[in-house]
């Protein structure tokens, strides 16, 4: 993932559930897939810790031939309910400020939400023995608290950004990259501050491993 789908959560987390996956071929023209997926309600674990499921719902068309040889591009949307963070009794312990309902809740197995569509798309063609690649996406994220009692308008917010990477493949195993990302966040409520934003460059290169089905990443922030 791009650096800041990463480092604000925006990348949906390791799950276990089930996922159901249908390709309609659309002759010389390309596919088109429908995935649904559903999975338990607690990010990064194995226990369900409340009473809903994340939900994953996703579209996406691969060219074959013509113009449309090398595109890939889809929408998404992640609908998420993890359980929610207990307040502590302590008021200094660090987890205090960012709870999200209270013990009673809690044990109740009640959720926040956590929305996160997103559209995307890729193209690369081979023409001799360069491969020009382009990447692009856009995302959102809405995350609503059950019922923080102390900072619940704080963590109450509507985010998104974009991301577009340019790339061209020398050969199979060369390919000089680099990646423009944007992020905004914009809370109910952060103290008169308003919305948060950055951006970011990354320069690198992808050294690619084809037996292996991998690839080195070196970058530059």
């Amino acid at each position: 993932y791009p650096i800041f789908l990463t480092e604000n959560k925006y990348a949906p987390w390791r799950d276990v559930g089930a996922q159901l996956a249908y390709t309609f071929n659309l002759g010389t023209t390309g596919t088109l897939s429908v995935i649904w997926g559903v999975f338990n309600g607690d990010p990064n674990g194995w226990v369900d810790k409340n009473n809903m499921k994340d939900f994953l719902f996703r579209f996406e068309f691969l060219g074959k031939s013509g113009p449309l040889s090398g595109l890939w591009v889809g929408v998404y949307t992640w609908l998420g309910f993890p359980a929610c963070k207990p307040q502590p009794a302590d008021p200094l312990d660090p987890a205090y400020a960012s709870a999200t309902c209270s013990q009673g809740d809690f044990d109740r197995k009640k959720y926040d939400r956590d929305i996160r569509p997103g559209i995307f798309a890729e193209w690369q063609r081979q023409f001799g023995i360069v491969k020009p690649h382009l990447m692009a996406e856009g995302y959102l994220r809405n995350f609503q608290p059950h019922d923080g009692p102390l900072a619940a308008d704080y963590l109450d917010y509507m985010g998104g950004g974009f991301w577009l990477h340019t790339g061209l493949q020398i050969t199979k195993w060369v390919e000089p990259v680099i990646r423009f990302e944007y992020i905004a966040n914009k809370h109910k409520a952060a103290a008169g501050k308003g919305p948060d934003w950055a951006a970011r460059v990354t320069a690198g290169v992808f050294f690619y491993l084809e037996q292996i089905h991998s690839h080195i990443k070196l970058n530059y922030v």
